[in-house]
């Protein structure tokens, strides 16, 4: 939230149910485990890195 950020978490599967659904209880989790500066947990790094093109053909 400081960065301002959102996207799909850190883990294997994106921490998403089957059906891409989340109950409250879920998010609860999910925010907790990003909350806990022991976690590792974050906000997939690879979702927010800009584009940049070297060079085109």
């Amino acid at each position: 939230m400081k960065r301002n950020v959102r996207g799909a978490i850190s883990l294997i599967g994106g921490g998403a149910s089957k059906d891409g659904t989340y109950s409250d209880e879920d998010c609860r989790n999910i925010l907790d485990m990003l909350n806990d500066p022991k976690d590792e947990t974050e906000i997939s790094h690879r979702n927010r890195v800009p584009l940049r093109i070297r060079d085109f053909r």
